[in-house]
């Protein structure tokens, strides 16, 4: 058991609004009062660059790894702890593109695609569900797990340079309640992702070098991202009602509810549901 025979060395990331993070206030407090009781040598404050900062996940393999098994420090989410570049490092730029492919999207696969990616490598990825993180996903789900998130998440943002949303309306998020709409907005801010309002996607052949040609809903001004190297389309939805055409055509009696009738948010489905739970 530790005491303060040992160094023992504290880390508080100190970033405002910092996930899992607390405000630089806070961690000036706790760093005092454990530094003038003796509990701690020295603490180290990260602020400023939220995005550059893989966060520690609870596992304990740090631990471990010097206590149990008497190696050096290691850790699961930062490949580079410890080593004397580990601050500032940045993958260096090859001397040779190459096309890569990366199979596969868990923690290994996505390591080395940003990697790659951030080398100058034109990388693609390819998964077998729309989703990342694989193994380590499902155990994000679980109680205590759910820090783990951090790691296939920071692998995920930092092969892109740039996230931009394209809305034909005035703002984002409009069909929320106004509480849940600050925090998707001011979550958008804090990673930096643009959003382009009043305007539509244009198809050109531009598209096929990278180029996302897009246009206004009013006036027809036109602007170009370049260097484009994921696209996902969010069409308007509609009911998921595939099945009713067949049950009703076998003589049994269907009422469609929620997104089968029509889609809608949680407040549409609860109201139908219970409506109709109600009126059989």
């Amino acid at each position: 058991m530790c005491g303060r025979e040992f160094i023992v060395g504290l880390k508080l990331p100190g970033n405002d609004y910092v996930p899992g993070g607390i405000g630089p206030v806070e961690a000036a407090t706790i760093a005092s009062r454990l530094t003038r009781a003796g509990d701690v040598d020295y603490v180290c404050f990260a602020q400023g660059r939220a995005r550059d900062i893989r966060y520690c996940v609870w596992c304990n393999l740090c631990w471990d790894t010097i206590n149990t098994h008497l190696r050096p420090i290691a850790c699961v989410n930062n490949p580079r702890v410890a080593k004397t570049d580990e601050v500032d490092w940045w993958p260096q730029p090859s001397t040779v593109r190459r096309r890569v492919v990366v199979v596969g999207t868990g923690v290994a696969g996505m390591e080395a695609a940003w990697i790659a990616a951030a080398r100058g490598h034109d990388v693609t990825v390819f998964g077998i569900g729309q989703r990342v993180g694989s193994g380590v996903r499902l155990q994000s789900l679980l109680p205590g797990g759910e820090p783990l998130r951090g790691i296939y998440e920071y692998q995920l943002h930092a092969l892109f340079d740039r996230v931009v949303v394209i809305t034909p309306r005035e703002s984002i998020a409009q069909k929320t309640a106004l509480v849940t709409r600050q925090g998707i907005v001011r979550r958008c801010h804090e990673k930096h992702i643009e959003t382009i309002v009043l305007a539509e996607p244009r198809w050109a052949g531009v598209f096929h070098e990278g180029r996302l040609e897009y246009a206004n809903v009013y006036n027809g001004d036109t602007g170009v991202i370049p260097d484009v190297a994921f696209f996902a389309y969010s069409t308007p939805r509609v009911p998921e009602d595939t099945l009713a055409g067949p049950l009703r055509a076998a003589g049994i009696e269907t009422r469609l509810v929620g997104d089968c009738r029509a889609p809608g948010g949680l407040l549409a489905a609860t109201s139908d549901g219970h409506a109709a739970g109600n009126e059989i």
